[in-house]
């Protein structure tokens, strides 16, 4: 009898906080904020300390691939899997937006042609990047199993600072790429797993950090949006230290998730069910044609910066989008993909027996 190994909550439960993240940092940033540079605004602040997030949710989900695939390894259903969901958002999206904004009959060749083949035409940078670090995943597998846990230390030592340590304080990028640092994400992931230690399997170091990285991150967009009120260039590093290959960023991402690696917590079948949607929120939400229609035709948030309900709003516009995206895409599991796709798979099956 084949067992089926249930899915951890608390991890799982790591995936929806860091799909949280990644949605308010869109909102952040495609809502077109214009704040006033010359003065130091509460709601300012609440946005620029939302951008922070969306990178570390973005770091955690490659960390999470690389803790379990290391052993799990390549599965050839999954990334058909992946690239038919990617694919299926590509082209809906399009299409749905541009008949809501009557815009059907602008659709060019080449933008169809983009949408039905999302990976090669870059459709979206994260799906694309994960999608390929997960075709070489069995190669990277193979160099890992042969590297000591020393060996391993110093490779992910040398990419940090290369493509992580150099570009956060100097500003140089050393032949970096989001496949390179994806690749060291999930070396990173690859190693906790694999070569545990007192720091990495006690989730109070990993909440300490979390939390100090994070006050770091406060206190320096204070600082630099009052430093912009004097000099403009220096408000431009409000939120520099936020980049996705930021040391800041990957520190945070990886204490984050050895806290919640560490926390014991039941399992629980609602966060397992809704977690496997996480990647689909990102899909619906972040489309190419619903991005703008979303943050600045439908919400206009811009219109509201200076209302003292702004951060209410916003809370509350991101759980929307972030609900909504869930449904839709549990809509297109449990409708579309089981009781449609598969059931039309299954009756041509018994048509051929």
């Amino acid at each position: 009898m084949k067992i089926i190994k249930e899915r951890s909550s608390n991890i799982e439960m790591l995936r929806i906080i860091a799909m949280l993240l990644i949605v308010m940092h869109h909102y952040s940033l495609h809502s077109n904020f214009q704040f006033d540079p010359t003065s130091i605004q509460l709601n300012h602040v609440f946005v620029q300390s939302l951008q922070v997030g969306g990178k570390i949710g973005v770091a955690i989900f490659v960390i999470v691939m690389g803790y379990f695939s290391v052993y799990s390894g390549y599965k050839k259903t999954k990334a058909i899997k992946l690239w038919a969901e990617i694919c299926f958002y590509s082209v809906s999206g399009m299409f749905i937006v541009s008949l809501l904004n009557k815009t059907l009959n602008s659709l060019t060749v080449e933008r169809i042609i983009y949408a039905f083949f999302p990976i090669t035409s870059f459709q979206y940078w994260f799906a694309t990047t994960y999608f390929i670090l997960y075709l070489l995943v069995p190669y990277i597998n193979k160099m890992i199993i042969n590297l000591s846990s020393v060996e391993l230390k110093k490779l992910i030592s040398l990419l940090l600072i290369v493509w992580s340590v150099i570009p956060t304080f100097f500003e140089l990028s050393v032949v970096y790429s989001q496949l390179g640092l994806f690749v060291l994400l999930y070396l990173i992931g690859a190693y906790l797993r694999l070569f545990p230690d007192k720091f990495t399997t006690n989730y109070k170091y990993g909440l300490l950090i979390t939390v100090g990285v994070y006050f770091f991150y406060i206190i320096c967009i204070i600082v630099f949006d009052y430093a912009g009120k004097y000099n403009p260039h220096l408000g431009k590093y409000a939120t520099y230290g936020a980049e996705e290959n930021s040391i800041f960023t990957i520190v945070c991402a990886v204490s984050l998730f050895c806290c919640f690696k560490n926390l014991k917590i039941k399992n629980s079948k609602y966060i397992n069910y809704f977690a496997q949607s996480m990647f689909g929120v990102y899909l619906v939400h972040d489309n190419n044609y619903v991005r703008y229609f979303l943050w600045r035709e439908i919400f206009k948030s811009n219109e509201k910066i200076y209302s003292r309900y702004f951060v209410l709003y916003s809370i509350g516009i991101i759980f929307l989008v972030f609900c909504c995206s869930v449904f839709i895409d549990i809509f297109r599991r449990e409708v579309l993909v089981k009781r449609v796709l598969l059931k039309r798979i299954l009756n041509r099956r018994k048509g051929y027996e």
